[in-house]
Parts: structure tokens; sequence; C-alpha cells
């Protein structure tokens, strides 16, 4: 102990501890979670820790973990966290580092594991290593991949059988997901899988105590210091998590009650200002009264803030400046924002900003909130810096505000007396500062509408994560005072993410089921006032009341949707008429009815009560067939597949650790399946013999139900089980824990499949769409989820006030209802994002769409050449059919869908009216055709030859007018006829002159693959192409300059189109249409295209309504609605609103 020195202060405030012996000295409370960990890194090839971001991770992994392997014999400990550069390069160093003299004359060379095995053999050693801040990958190497890469040598070095090196990944608990990336070559990537919370108060007394003996036993006798008791609980007590909160404006609201866990960056930092504090006035006791002095925990958060501010340059403040005035609105609270948009927003480059944004995040006063797929959101770290922040930006800018008015005041100054010659002249300035004056009335209101706006529109992305329909309100209100396309912007932005279709009200009190139709078209609410009520799914509509009397526990349709059984607080269940809402049988215990279940087939109805017993009856008559005896309250029963089974649990009061089994058609106890802990569900498979089971032991048991033999263990969460359940086709099953996530399992291999996190509270209900993609979660964090199965978040629904107690999806996966504990259900859209609408199916892939100059109809053309014409909104109905005389190699439609051309295989090309089907031109000896294109008013014809030139021809006169290019797959004429785009094999695109045949740009150069398509935009200023690498990218037809890369699709792009005002691109991709904005090059919406893959896409002449073909011959459409201007927008918006009103 005497061989290290003292520090300066035992706390280390928002620094991280460090992998030192006098950090290792000071770090306490985490005692517990660093031999867990240490046990298994030692014990597995690969561990993966995951907390939420501030929750001390990497102090953990360096003072704590890091420290205590390096007492193990023969162990070499490597903690790497330098992710830029090359990251197997610089993990290598560090490996070497550590190794120390041992390794020194070490030649490395190879893959990773080749290179990590020598050096175990020859240092004799095991490996630890420990990959902290493992997100930061993703976020320098997010595309990477191919050999020598970190993304091929990790998962080969934890595959390599005998290799003496374990691996701990720690990672973000918001960027869990993107660990999917290794999923596929990383068996079992999250079978080992911890997460670490905040600190229990226990250990957050020790992390203030413990610091303080280790410094006293450092220091020369009499150079201690204490702390007071009561001091120390009085910082726990301010900066428990959740406890610290200055609300809005400074108004002093009080935060939220109930947490007992410690957030220890403001531990530390509460207590080194205390330290500074006590110390610089030669005090050696820590005390109540200087906490007090210095305003409490959250006055000393501003005070951190502003000794953080002033070590930054002027312009770095200014920098800030700007970024808080978009981190912070004028209220007080916290918006997350990427650093490119923060760049355009402050009007500074993305590069300074990165580069201040670093600063701030390195002093905690700003944090990456979100790691998403465009990269991290920034926002303030804590709530308690916003008020901080906005206190410091108003100062700062009025300083600033009050130089610049200081330094117009003495130009003003010297203008004015160089021209105050004579009373004249003085005269003629006192009239102009009048003028002046009335102007700069005029635009002081516009500015203060302006900021009103602004205010507004900050405002409603603040509260769209949390309250989407008033961020929608917020957004409308911001359109009366600034009609900017910000404001349109952020409109868009909060409407879609207004996912609610409807509220449906259920008298004020919790709900606890909802259950739809087998047909999807209504939804049953089982209401605490004791009224099931039945809602419209289509519009929400209130249909009937079931007036059941007591509070419900369930509502349930019946499989063929004919009958809904209800059971709750009184002692009997009822069955009733779906449609009529007729009450049918009345079916009798002897005390409150837990649940009411249908079997498969809809014969048999289980229902379970506190009466201790469950009870089948008969549905067509309401007649008992058994009653099942229990020693407890029964709380749920679930039937088998073929019916003839039923598995019973009793309620959590029981403390039962048992499901039974029964046989359906005697009533016999065939099984109790026993597990240690107590038992919280049991629940049949659908279709097989199993059984999953769970409890408060963090485990759950999959049995055969046929044999009463347990399967499987479901092992990885850290604390109890809520729910559990099986997908349609048994292969998966879900569970959700109140470790605040739910898991996905492989029923046949237990193998976890994924992770689903995000949830702040409890995890309440998991279940499977009815094609299994998809998993619906619901949480007491008043939410609801819809994730991959894989663990990645797709969708979050917001909106309740209340704990959301249970969630359905429609059969056919589009809709998902919730209830809630606020009182009310709700419908949602659960599709991350909409579909395209059939409009009908041709025979073979779908050439070339086109739409009517009205655009009241859609017409398609195959490859085979014949041509279909659809009218919009009349699906399945082709108005009329125009085939070919024979075989063709090509077809097109011109722009304004009236005429068709197609390419015979004997080298004619025949025009034809589509309306009539007359021939209006044959063009005879082209050649062999691979592809045709028409200018906009159908008068000119580019013809593509096998051979790679392009032919344009005057159609009416059968006249050639130029042939350009080589190479060429595919051509477009611009919308004057006066241009041809060709998109060419060797990936490049060209401009030519129709006139000359000259090119007028350089090559459109930059696309890694051949390019499938190229067309003009309406105004003819930009030119998109689309290419098998994936990517679209758009021009400035005039100089050839690349505008944007629009990237994001995993495979192909097959066409591309701009909308009638050229403020929109859409993309016909693999599965989807991509609706990118043309300002910002970003993707607003991708439109499922189901139908794989898309080949052709055009957008109508008259407002934004797509229509795509796709490989299989469906023509679909989609009315993009959000594409509008902003009284379109506005209009929507009130539409939506209006809808929600009940």
């Amino acid at each position: 102990m005497s061989a290290v020195a003292a520090p300066p202060s035992p706390y280390k405030g928002l620094a991280p501890f460090d992998d030192s012996e006098l950090d290792a000295l000071l770090f306490f409370g985490r005692e517990r979670e660093i031999e867990v960990i240490v046990a298994n890194l030692m014990a597995s090839r690969l561990t993966v820790l995951y907390g939420a971001s501030g929750v001390g991770k990497t102090s953990l992994l360096q003072a704590g973990v890091a420290h205590r392997l390096r007492r193990e014999q023969h162990a070499v400990v490597v903690v790497f966290s330098a992710w830029t550069g090359d990251a197997v390069a610089n993990l290598l160093d560090a490996v070497e580092a550590a190794a120390g003299e041992d390794a020194g004359a070490f030649r490395r060379g190879g893959p990773l594991a080749d290179v990590l095995a020598a050096w175990t053999r020859r240092l004799d050693a095991e490996l630890y290593i420990v990959l902290d801040q493992f997100e930061e990958y993703f976020l320098y190497h997010e595309n990477e991949r191919g050999p020598g890469t970190l993304a091929e040598e990790l998962p080969e070095a934890l595959r390599r059988a005998g290799l003496r090196v374990n691996f701990l990944i720690g990672i973000r608990e918001d960027s869990l997901a993107s660990l999917d990336a290794f999923k596929a070559r990383i068996p079992n990537l999250f079978g080992n899988s911890l997460r670490l919370d905040r600190l229990e108060r226990s250990a957050a007394r020790a992390a203030i105590l413990g610091p303080l003996e280790r410094y006293n036993e450092l220091v020369p006798a009499g150079g201690g210091v204490e702390a007071a008791p009561e001091l120390v609980e009085a910082v726990l007590d301010e900066v428990a998590a959740g406890r610290v909160d200055l609300g809005l404006s400074g108004r002093g609201a009080v935060g939220e009650e109930g947490s007992d866990r410690i957030e220890a960056p403001y531990l530390q930092l509460v207590l080194e200002r205390l330290w500074e504090v006590e110390t610089s006035r030669g005090s050696n006791r820590l005390r109540l009264e200087t906490l007090r002095e210095l305003g409490g925990a959250a006055h000393i958060v501003e005070d951190h803030l502003e000794r953080a501010m002033a070590e930054l340059s002027p312009e770095e403040k200014d920098a800030a400046a700007a970024m808080y005035n978009h981190l912070v609105t004028p209220s007080g609270m916290k918006i997350a924002h990427r650093a490119g948009d923060l760049a355009g927003y402050a009007s500074i480059g993305e590069v300074e900003t990165q580069h201040v944004l670093q600063r701030l995040v390195e002093e905690r006063i700003v944090r990456a909130a979100e790691n998403g797929a465009e990269g991290p959101r920034y926002e303030i770290f804590h709530d308690v810096l916003a008020e901080a922040v906005l206190a410091w930006r108003t100062e700062h800018e009025a300083e600033r505000k009050l130089d610049a008015e200081r330094a117009a005041a003495a130009r003003r100054h010297r203008r004015l007396l160089g021209l105050a010659i004579g009373a004249l002249v003085l005269i003629a300035i006192l009239g102009a500062i009048a003028v002046y004056a009335l102007v700069q009335r005029g635009d002081a209101r516009s500015q203060a509408h302006r900021a009103r706006g602004r205010e507004l529109a900050a405002r409603a992305l603040t509260s769209a994560p949390v309250d989407p329909e008033q961020a929608v309100r917020d957004a409308v209100q911001a359109t009366r005072y600034e009609r900017s396309p910000a404001v349109a912007n952020v409109l868009r932005a909060t409407l879609l993410g207004l996912r609610v279709k409807a509220v449906l009200p259920a008298g004020g009190k919790p709900v606890a089921a909802v259950d739809f139709s087998p047909d999807g078209k209504r939804l049953v609410v089982a209401g605490g006032d004791g009224l099931a009520r039945i809602y419209r799914v289509s519009d929400g509509k209130h249909l009937r009341d079931l007036r059941h009397g007591s509070a419900l526990s369930a509502a349930v349709f019946s499989p063929d949707a004919t009958k809904i059984a209800t059971a709750g607080d009184g002692s009997a269940a009822r069955l009733w008429d779906a449609r009529s809402g007729v009450l049918l049988h009345v079916l009798r215990h002897e005390g409150p009815v837990t649940s009411a279940t249908f079997s498969r087939d809809g014969r048999l109805l289980a229902t379970t009560s506190d009466d201790k017993t469950a009870r089948i009856w008969d549905v067509s008559n309401g007649r008992l067939l058994q009653r099942l005896e229990h020693p407890g309250g029964v709380r749920s029963a679930s039937f088998s597949g073929d019916g003839k089974l039923l598995v019973t649990r009793l309620v959590p009061a029981a403390f039962d650790r048992t499901a039974r089994v029964w046989d359906v058609a005697s009533g016999t106890l065939l099984y109790r399946l026993s597990q240690p802990d107590r038992m919280t569900v049991a629940r049949f498979a659908p279709t097989g013999p199993l059984i999953v089971t769970a409890g408060v032991g963090h485990v759950a048991r999959v049995w055969n139900a046929r044999s009463g033999t347990k399967v499987h263990l479901l092992v990885g969460h850290s604390s109890g089980i809520i729910d559990a359940e099986f997908s349609a086709s048994d292969r998966q099953i879900v569970t959700a824990s109140t470790d605040e996530s739910a898991r996905v399992w492989d029923t046949g291999t237990a193998a976890l499949v994924g992770v689903l996190t995000g949830q702040q509270n409890y995890v309440l209900r998991a279940i499977f769409s009815p094609d299994g993609q998809w998993v619906a979660t619901t949480s007491r964090d008043r939410a609801a989820r819809i994730f991959e199965p894989n663990g990645s978040l797709r969708v979050t629904l917001v909106g309740h006030r209340d704990s959301v107690t249970d969630v359905a999806f429609s059969p056919d996966g589009t809709s998902i209802a919730t209830a809630s504990a606020d009182g009310t259900a709700r419908l949602w859209d659960s599709r991350a994002q909409p579909d395209l609408v059939p409009l009908g199916r041709q025979r073979g892939k779908v050439a070339a769409v086109a739409f009517s100059q009205d655009g009241r109809r859609v017409v398609s053309a195959g490859t085979n050449g014949t041509v279909w014409v659809w009218r919009v909104g009349d699906p399945d109905h082709a108005l009329a059919t125009l085939r070919p005389g024979g075989r063709v190699t090509a077809v097109a439609i011109s722009g304004d869908g009236r005429r068709s051309a197609t390419a015979a295989p004997d080298g004619s090309v025949q025009v034809r009216d589509v309306s009539s089907g007359r021939s209006v031109s044959v063009i005879r000896d082209v050649g062999a055709v691979r592809a045709l294109s028409f200018s906009l008013d159908g008068r000119r014809l580019a013809v593509i030859g096998k051979n790679g030139r392009a032919h344009m021809w005057a159609v009416d006169g059968q006249k050639s007018l130029r042939t350009v290019g080589a190479r060429v797959l595919a051509a477009s004429f611009s919308a004057d006829g006066g241009r041809l785009v060709t998109a060419g094999s060797n990936a490049i695109g060209r401009i030519w002159d129709v006139k000359s045949g000259k090119p007028v740009t350089p090559p459109l150069a930059g696309h890694r693959d051949l390019l499938t398509s190229a067309s003009f935009s309406h105004d003819g200023r930009h030119v998109v192409t689309t290419s098998r690498d994936h990517d679209a990218r758009i021009w400035d037809a005039r100089t050839g300059r690349l505008v944007w890369t629009l990237a994001g699709s995993y495979a192909q792009i097959n066409s591309a189109a701009f909308s009638s005002d050229d403020r929109w691109v859409v993309t016909a991709g693999p599965a989807a249409t991509g609706i990118w904005d043309m300002n910002t090059g970003r993707r607003l919406i991708a439109v499922n295209g189901r139908d794989h893959p898309l080949t052709a896409v055009v957008l109508s002449p008259h407002g934004w309504r797509i229509a795509a073909g796709g490989l299989h011959g469906t023509v679909k459409t989609y009315d993009c609605q959000l594409c509008g201007n902003i009284g379109d927008l506005v209009s929507v918006a009130r539409q939506r609103l209006a809808h929600l009103r009940h």
C-alpha cells in the first residue's frame, strides 16, 4: 500500500477509472460484478457485457476486471478500445504491449487466430482480451468486410479450437443489436451475456466511503479525511436514478420517486466537487453544509458545465452555442440530433461539429444517445444538464449580441459623425431613423413569429419519442408561424412517428386484454369496468358492449369468430354471440374467474378460477365437461394443438412450482412438471407436443407433454421470467423478463436467437406475429415495441400513459392492439414501412410502367410484349389488354402512357396506340434490340441494340436521328427531347446531345457495377442512375457532378424516377420502393413491394402516387401523402388527429 502515492483526490469526477494500481485501490461498489465477470471471462471463449450509457462499464473493466485478472498466474490481460484505424493491427499492438518483453522479439504475421496462438504458445499463458466500447467499432468500421478485417478475424479466432484466448465484448445496451453483424459467423453469440445495471445504494455507499478509507491509508497520520454520515445519505438521495430533475425552465419539478439505483457519474462528480471545496478550505471533513452551500447535486452539475465550457476557444464556444440551440428547447427540454443535422442547423462545417461534439463528449456534457443506420444521435448527457446548457447558451448569446451591438453602435457613430454636416442632413438622418424603426418593428414581429415556429417545431421533435400525438399537434401549430421547408420536414417526421390508428376508450380502468377476431375485422377489449367493448378495426368505430358485470381478466374470440368468451372478478365466465352481443351461456365457478381459453377447433372452452379449479365446457351448449381440482387458485390454462391435453398453473400467490398436464377427455392428471422456483407461465406450443414453463428463477424450461420429460433449459435472463410463448410454427420461443429484456430461442436446439433490449422496465408480454417474422413486447415503461427475432428493434409504439399490459397482432400482421393500465386500448400500424397496394397482375415480369396524363390509369408492359391498362383504385380489373403479334425482345411505354413499342426478333420495332391498339409506325432493320425508351411526348424512340449502341429514331417519320454510345444497357430522353442519358455495362452513364450526338458532360462515373437505368428530372437539371451495386446516384445534368448517393439497399436497384415537381426520387429496389428527398439525399420512407424484386417504377404526373411492377407480374401503387407540400401535410395531420378523438 505504501508503494502507491496518495492521489490529489480519491474521487474521479466524470473521468473513468483507469487500469492502474491507484485506480484499482480507489474503485469500490462493484466487487460482486467483478467476480461474476471474471468467472465468466475465464470460463467462456466469449462474454458479452452490456449496459446503458454512463453505467460505468469502462471503469469496471479497467480498474476492476483487468486488475483482478492480473493476479492470475500465466495470464496476459489486454483492454482494448482504440477503434479508429486498422482495428486488427491496433489490437495486435495492444497485445504485444501487454505481453511485454517476453514477446518483444516475436514477429507477427498471418491471420489473427494464428498470431494469437503463436503468442500464447511462446508465452505459455492464457490471453484475456477485453474489447471495450465496442459500439465504436461499428461507428468506424460499419461496412468493413473481407480478409484481414476484424469482421472476419474475430469470428475465426472464436471458432479456433484449442486457442488459449478468451474475449469479452463491452458494448452499450442501445448498440447491442449491432452485434447481429457477427451472428452468422459466431455460434451462440449471446449465449454468455451479462447486463450491468446502475449502482445499488449499498454499493454506492461503498463508492463514497471506500476511496476515503484508501486515501487515509495512503497519507501520513493526521492527514485523513472523513465524510459526515448525514452527507453520505443526502448525496445518495440526490443522485439516485430519476431523482434529480430541474424540471422545465427551472420550475423545480420533483423527480420520479422509487429508484434505489444510483447514477455513478453524478455521484463521482458531486463527490469530486465537495472534495475540491473542503480541501481548499483546509477542512478534513466532507460536510452536508457544504453540499447545501453549493446548491445540491443539480447546481454542482451546472457549475461543472460552466467550468467545462471555459476550456473551449471562442470559436468552439460559438459552435457549441449554435448546437445547443437545437439540443435544448427554450423550455428546457433536450433533443437528440445527428452530427450532420447539427452542422446544418447551426450552419457550421461537419468537421468542426464533430470536433466540438467530441470535446463535449469528453467532458460528459453531451452523449451519443442512439446509434442507428445513419450514425449516432447526440443529446445532452443528462436532464440536469439541460437547464444549465440553456442558461449558458442564453448568457453566451447575450454577451455576443452585446459585443455586436457595441461594434455596430461604434460604426453607426462614425458614419453619423461624418454625415452630420448641417441641419438638413440631420433632419434627413432623423427621418431615415423613423422609417428604419418602422421597418425594424415589422421585422421584429416576423422574427418573433419565426422564433415561435421554431420553438414549436423543436418541441415537436422533443416530444415525438414519448408523445407522438402531441408532437404532431405542435408541428401543425408551428406551421401557423413559419411555413419553411424545415418546419415541413418536422411535420413529416412527426407524422411518420404517429403509428397509432385509433385510441379505444375502455372506461378509464385498467384494461386486461385485447383480442382480434380471426378475420381481423373486429377487436374485443376487456375493460376493468366490467364491459367488453367490440370495435371495428378499419376505423376504430365502437360497435357494441358486452356487459359482463365485474372487472374483466379476459375477453377472447372463438376460432370461428362466432362467439366471445369473457372472464373476470365475478364467479362466472360468459359466452356471447359475437355478432349480436346476445348472452348465450353463463359458465359458473365459486370464485373469480382468472382466464378463458378456447381449444384450437373452437369446440371447447377452458376456464380457471380462484376457486381452485379449472373447468372445461362444451361451447355449443355451455355444458360442464370436466372439473379439474387443484391445491390452490388457478391462474391460466392452455390447450394442446389437437385439443387433447390441457396444461394449468396456479396463481402467483400460491407460490407453486408445478404445471399440471391433464387429459381433456377423462379429466385425468397425467404429469406434474416441476421446477425449483415459483412458476409464472405454462403454455402449450400451437401444434406440437411441447410446453414451455418459466418462473422467478431466471430459467425457462421446455417439456415434452406426452412423456412429461424435460427437453431443454433456456438460460440467459438475469431476473424472473413473466411470460413465454411459442411462434405459430413452434420453431421459436420468446421469453419476457423483469430484467428489462425479452429473448428469442430456437425450440429445437435451445440456442439463443436474439436479445430484445431497449425496454426501461419489466417486460410484461412478448408474442410472435402470425408469420413469425416479428416479436412484439409490452412493458411497464408505457411502450410496446416490435423487434425482429434476432433482436433488431424496428418500431417503438409510445402514447400510453401507464403500463402496457397486453398486446395482439391482427391475423395479417399489419396491425397491433395494445391494452394499458391507463384505461384505454390502442390500434397501431405494426409495419416498419407501408406496403404497395396491389392493382393487378399480368403474365410475366413487368418491364415498364407509366401513368396516363390525368393520373387515373396505369399502363404496364410485360417482357412478352403484352400491354395492360389498369384503373387506379379498381384492383384486379384490366381495362384493356394489348397483345403483340409474335415474340418480342424488348418493350417500352411512352411517359404519358399513350404509346407502346415492341421489338421483334426480325429487327423491327412496332409502335402502337395503347387506347385503340392501332399501329402508329413500324421501324425496320434496326438489328437485335436489347431495350427501348420513348421520349416524354412519345415522338422519339431510343433503340438500344445488343451491340451496345443507342439509336435515336423519330417515331412518326421512321427516321434515324443519331447513334451514340457503347456498352449501353438502357437510355432515357430529357423532357424536351434534346438530350439522352445512357446507362452502361461498364458502370458509367453518359449524357448526349441528340442533335450532334456528342457528350455534353464528363462521364457519370462512380458506380461499382453495371448500370440498370438512367433517367432525367422533369426540369432537366438532374439525372438519376441505378446499378447492380445496390446504389442509386443523382448527378448534375449540366456538369456531370455527383450530387447524392442513395445508399441503403441490400441488392440491385432496377429503376428510378423523379416526381413531377422534382422534389422526390423513387427507386425500385429488391423488395421495396425507396422515396428520397432530392434536397437532402435522404430516404423519407421505404414502401414494401413484397414482390422480389421490383423491376420498374414511376410517379404520377399529378400528386405523388407511385406505380411499380415486379418480377412476377404484379402491378402495385402507393399514394405518398407525406410527399406533399406543407398545406397537404397539415391536411393529413388534421385528418389523422381527428381520427384519434373519441
